[in-house]
């Protein structure tokens, strides 16, 4: 299997995410990766912490893929719609890829939520 790019590997976080493979997601993790979500004040810094915050998430939620892009330095920029009724969040990300893996997910701007319509 060849090796996946950033933009690969982001899009992979996310399709395990929604497809609640923990496993798989936790492999596309440095064991020292740090994740930051400022909109709860949460940090993470090690890969199982961060995937065991979304393994005990509660349940009801889809994540939709909206980009992944590489940006100039080398880092990937995705933005991801979540959707957890009554609820929609977008999170702005930029990720740090290190020898294939995740080494950092920092949000590239606030995280914006708004009730659903209709």
């Amino acid at each position: 299997m060849a090796a996946m790019d950033g933009v690969g590997i982001v899009r992979a976080l996310w399709a395990h995410f929604q497809s609640r493979d923990w496993a798989a997601a936790r492999a596309l993790l440095h064991d020292d990766a740090s994740m930051h979500w400022p909109s709860s004040g949460e940090h993470f810094d090690d890969a199982d912490a961060a995937i065991q915050v979304q393994r005990i998430y509660p349940e009801g939620w889809t994540i939709h893929v909206v980009s992944v892009d590489e940006l100039k330095n080398g880092d990937v920029h995705s933005i991801v719609e979540v959707v957890h009724p009554p609820m929609r969040f977008q999170a702005n990300s930029r990720f740090q890829i290190d020898a294939g893996r995740i080494r950092r997910r920092e949000p590239a701007s606030s995280l914006r939520s708004m009730a659903l319509s209709g």
